[in-house]
Formats: structure tokens, C-alpha cells, sequence
């Protein structure tokens, strides 16, 4: 198991590999599905870690962690978009997860909150006299 002791790093995205990047944003080929799968054993850890910087909850970066690798996976436009002329890769990464990062919170404020262990919800509340 990595060693996460130091959540705070500079994440340690690492140096780009823009050939794996760009064949994980392809659509079909057998080189195109090893890349999304190197991409992400590659990034793994970086992304993870700023998750749980960002979350500062463990399980829910695990969970947003899940879905980023849902997107890789499918091939989501934002790794058909990675592209070295407009910057390094590690920031464009940021900035999808960043994004990720604000619609978690967004749902979790739309989320219903749950009642109380002890409220019945079939059971009118005694108002009292």
C-alpha cells in the first residue's frame, strides 16, 4: 500500500508521458485501452492524494477517485482534449479534478438530509400545549 503520510506534496504528478496520454484519448485500438489502463496506475497515487487534500475524507476522494477512473476508462472528451500545445498535462489534470471536485460538493449540498436516529417519521411530532 502507498505510503500517503504526506498529503500535503506537490502531489507528484510526475513528468507527462504525452504518447500514453494521447493513445488513452483514443477511441478504439488495443494501444488505446493499455493506455487509459497505464494512465491510470501512472497518475494512481498524484490523484488520489489530491483528492484527500481536497475532500479531507479518505472514502470520498476513494469514491471521486472512482468515478475520474470511470472517465478514463470510458473515454470521457476530457482526455481527447489533452493536448501539449496548451499546456502541461498536469495542470489540465487539476483543473478536471478541481472540477470533479466541485460537483461532489454541489451534489452533498443537494443531498437530503437525514433525520435524527430517535424521529419517526409516520409519528406527529408532540408540539406540546
Amino acid at each position: 500500500m502507498s505510503d500517503f503520510s504526506n498529503l500535503a506534496s506537490r502531489f507528484q504528478f510526475g513528468s507527462t508521458r504525452w504518447s500514453m496520454v494521447l493513445d488513452a484519448g483514443k477511441v478504439q485500438g488495443d494501444s488505446a485501452a493499455a493506455a487509459r489502463n497505464e494512465l491510470l496506475v501512472h497518475y494512481h497515487d498524484a490523484v488520489y492524494r489530491y483528492l484527500v487534500v481536497k475532500l479531507g475524507d479518505p472514502d470520498a476522494a476513494g469514491e471521486l477517485f472512482s468515478r475520474f477512473a470511470e472517465r478514463v476508462l470510458e473515454i470521457h472528451p476530457f482526455l481527447q482534449r489533452a493536448d501539449p500545445e496548451k499546456g502541461r498535462f498536469r495542470d489540465y489534470l487539476r483543473a478536471v479534478l478541481s472540477r470533479m471536485v466541485i460537483d461532489w460538493y454541489r451534489q452533498q449540498a443537494k443531498a437530503p438530509q437525514s433525520l435524527p436516529d430517535e424521529a419517526d417519521p409516520t409519528q406527529p411530532e408532540d408540539l406540546g400545549d
